[in-house]
């Protein structure tokens, strides 16, 4: 997801050109000036990336006999569905917070700096002109595996099959096939067949032709199995203290919500490890007071996070969260100092500062 640049290009950060700070107030629509802009801090939430395979069983006309002429014993003999669990990836994202919401007054003699917001508000940016990439969610995706049918219809089969009136001798039309199959690809492969090969190439095709032709006898013997691949996004997952059903999996039915309780549940397992201490009435007045004298941005406290399914930790790790953690105010004079240019990035999941860049003015 690319970052926008809300119109007019620049949004100004504003200075009182008495005491050279940046005046920013919490955001209240009575009370709010004209010439200001709205920013936010981003509550960071958590998504997974659930990846499952649907398996698909059938077996073939010839199942029964599978064992007598192949010599397979594991042969499919009843249809079935199954669905597995592949793997669950765990990760953070940022919304806009609906109560951490400031303006930054502007003024026509203060210092000129751009403000880079996401397309929801969150603020990412001071003074970086550049294009920014943002990080993305997991794209949704279904891959089906698919199986080479140019052999598998009556056309490819010797007509003694097609003439046979039961099961027993196609079964062992279809096996003597298969032998025969299997021999002409070993004499093509060792060179002792009558039919000569222009090159490698065309040797391959003959190879490949072959396979297909004895893959497809086969199949009617052990029967087939297709798999289709899903890649799913959940989300939100709220970071709540302790253990909650997140989501829900089944062999029968796959991927399920929290509350289908024809699934077995997976967990989300969360221990907060750095939280914010709160603030004494006194204290918060001096936060907010300090607040208002630059940029606003989060310090974010962590919690450890896991995925548990049939008691196994599948996915999870260290996470900083924004909404356990404390605000913090950028000093005014970063940018309002007329010697330096200083450019500032924020992450969009935690609203904490990842770089500050000072260069002298050009």
């Amino acid at each position: 997801m690319r970052s926008s640049f809300l119109p007019l290009a620049a949004l100004l950060l504003t200075a009182c050109t008495a005491t050279a700070q940046v005046r920013v107030q919490q955001y209240n629509v009575s009370t709010l000036p004209d010439n200001s802009v709205v920013y936010a801090l981003p509550e960071t939430h958590l998504y997974a990336t659930v990846t499952y395979r649907k398996v698909v069983r059938q077996p073939g006309e010839l199942a029964l006999y599978a064992d007598r002429y192949l010599g397979v014993r594991d042969a499919i003999l009843e249809p079935s569905t199954s669905y597995q669990l592949v793997s669950v990836d765990l990760g953070s994202y940022g919304v806009p917070s609906d109560s951490l919401r400031f303006a930054v007054e502007m003024h026509r003699n203060s210092s000129a700096a751009n403000v880079t917001l996401t397309e929801d508000g969150r603020l990412v940016a001071v003074n970086v002109t550049s294009a920014i990439e943002l990080p993305s969610l997991p794209m949704e995706k279904t891959i089906e595996a698919v199986r080479s049918k140019d052999f598998g219809d009556l056309k490819s089969l010797p007509s003694d099959y097609i003439r046979a009136t039961t099961t027993s001798k196609r079964a062992e039309i279809a096996a003597q096939e298969i032998y025969r199959l299997r021999d002409s690809r070993t004499a093509v492969l060792s060179g002792e067949t009558d039919q000569p090969f222009a090159d490698g190439q065309a040797l391959r095709i003959a190879v490949q032709g072959l396979d297909a032709a004895e893959r497809s006898l086969t199949e009617r013997f052990i029967g087939t199995t297709d798999t289709i691949t899903y890649v799913r996004l959940i989300r939100p997952l709220d970071v709540v203290e302790g253990q909650q059903v997140a989501l829900r999996f089944s062999e029968r039915e796959g991927l399920l919500s929290s509350d289908d309780l024809r699934g077995e549940p997976i967990y989300l397992d969360t221990k907060i490890t750095e939280r914010a201490p709160e603030l004494t009435e006194r204290d918060q007045k001096k936060k907010e007071k300090q607040l208002r004298k630059g940029v606003v941005y989060v310090v974010p406290g962590s919690a450890d996070i896991r995925l548990l399914y049939r008691g196994s930790r599948i996915a999870g790790g260290s996470f900083p969260i924004a909404q356990l953690g404390s605000l913090e105010a950028l000093e005014g004079g970063l940018f309002t100092d007329k010697r330096m240019e200083t450019s500032v990035r924020f992450d969009p999941a935690t609203g904490a500062i990842l770089k500050v860049d000072s260069r002298p003015r050009q």
